[in-house]
């Protein structure tokens, strides 16, 4: 059987479900008069023997005198069955009795017959309704402490009866049915009755059948919650795997290329079962970036990119992130990742051009600061070996920055250490003196070349 809390949750749902149903089918009463009968007798002595015979099996019924009610019971059923609703509804009760006495489930399958007849004799306009009366005793055997040999057999039997309504017939559902029809599944799929490519199209079947209905009634609270819940039985019974749901994911939007909510619910749907690493996933992204460009599926298809080595396609979709954001700081992110590109390329000023780009909307970004610090290191801008280690200061300025702004641990330990290395590369006092560098230490002084940034004359000792 199934794993002991989900069994429990089922139990749960499903006892719910069985008392929201037996709350629904009230019996219509013993108002037997002409009036309310659709009596056909072949003589006067018929109906007379009838009504004598339906009252008392509803009195033998009331004594809980069950034996001599199955008699009085079957003289109405053969002589006139007929003449009231209350036959069927009492013959329910008396072999529902049987059942619980001995276990026969020939008992149960007496009871269907009856409710056969009671469709096509009183309610042949409320097949739902009548399906609804057997569902609950389905519903209920499936769970009976006395007889768990009997639960399979209920569980088809419930199955096999609510599947025609999410297949041919989803405008004669009925609320109830959704989780009967989800946990009796489930149950079959995991004692081997059920293969589990029927449950998986169960599961859509049943998607279909709650968007048909909220497409017309998008504000009902208490289908959103079935809807939820439902949903949640599939995913702890482990049936929502990638293996199972991709192949019809991907018919499904070969038949509605252009379906842009479809394409949400599947992105949505692969990223729940951690799908996300599927190129079919990669490519529904693709395809809904297509019609409705945002920021956050530019930024994801990047980083899909950046991960398959697609450098330049990863570098288009970063840009179009950080046009298409409003957010300042999310904006500032994406530039540091252009500015990751530009180091691959070994492209420094690029670097830095796009990291002033980034403090700009960010000036917060510690790591945006920090590579433009290691873009800067090293660089030239003179002949005049002097000249170049003034470039130091500028990269001990913009360490310092990146950690002000705030670093991760890692890159923390290594801005600290790249920082001393820099100090212990500043210019010396008398190399100034030689090269007629006239400023004093905290003078402020523009280091020139690509550069171009005002800094701090420091010597090193």
């Amino acid at each position: 059987m199934i794993k002991t809390e989900l069994y429990r949750k089922m139990k749960t749902a499903l006892y719910t479900s069985v008392a929201m149903l037996l709350l629904a089918i009230v019996s219509a009463g013993d108002l037997e008069a002409q009036t309310e009968t659709q009596a056909r007798f072949s003589s006067p002595e018929d109906s007379l023997l009838c009504l004598t015979h339906s009252n008392l099996t509803r009195d033998f019924m009331r004594n809980d005198d069950y034996d001599l009610a199955m008699e009085s019971w079957r003289i109405v059923y053969e002589v006139c069955p007929l003449y009231t609703r209350n036959t069927y509804s009492r013959g329910v009760d008396l072999f529902l009795h049987r059942f619980e006495q001995t276990g026969d489930i020939a008992y149960i399958d007496t009871v269907m017959i009856l409710y056969d007849q009671w469709f096509e004799f009183f309610a042949p306009d409320d097949q739902a309704g009548i399906d609804r009366r057997r569902i609950a005793i389905l519903t209920q055997g499936a769970y009976h402490q006395n007889f768990p040999e009997h639960s399979v057999e209920f569980y088809t039997r419930a199955y096999e009866l609510l599947k025609p309504y999410f297949y041919e017939h989803p405008d004669m559902l009925i609320n109830d049915f959704y989780m009967v029809f989800t946990i009796s599944g489930i149950n079959l799929l995991n004692v081997g009755e059920l293969e589990m490519e029927q449950k998986v199209e169960d599961y859509f079947a049943i998607q279909k059948a709650f968007d048909n209905y909220l497409e017309e009634n998008p504000t009902n609270l208490e289908m959103i919650q079935l809807r939820s819940t439902n949903e949640s039985f599939y995913w702890s019974s482990g049936i929502l795997t990638c293996n199972n749901i991709i192949p019809t994911f991907r018919d499904q939007l070969e038949e509605s290329p252009e379906n842009t909510e479809l394409m949400q619910r599947v992105i949505s749907m692969l990223r729940d079962a951690n799908c996300t690493e599927d190129e079919f996933y990669f490519e529904t992204i693709e395809r809904f970036y297509a019609f409705e460009r945002s920021a956050e599926s530019a930024y994801e298809l990047a980083e899909m990119h950046w991960e398959r080595e697609n450098i330049d396609e990863a570098e288009t979709y970063y840009k179009e992130a950080v046009e298409l954001s409003t957010d300042s700081v999310r904006k500032s992110q994406t530039i540091v990742k252009l500015m990751s590109i530009e180091r691959l390329r070994e492209n420094p000023r690029n670097v830095v051009e796009l990291g002033r780009r980034a403090v700009g909307y960010d000036p917060e970004n510690g790591l945006a600061y920090y590579l433009m610090a290691v873009s800067f290191f090293g660089a030239e801008i003179s002949e005049n070996p002097f000249i170049n280690s003034t470039v130091n200061w500028v990269v001990a300025d913009y360490v310092q920055k990146a950690l002000d702004a705030g670093l991760d641990a890692t890159l923390r330990a290594q801005a600290e250490e790249l920082l001393q290395g820099v100090r212990s590369r500043f210019p010396r006092s008398e190399d100034a003196f030689f090269e007629n560098f006239y400023y004093e230490p905290g003078d402020s002084y523009t280091v020139g070349g690509w550069i171009n940034e005002r800094t701090t004359v420091r010597y090193r000792s």
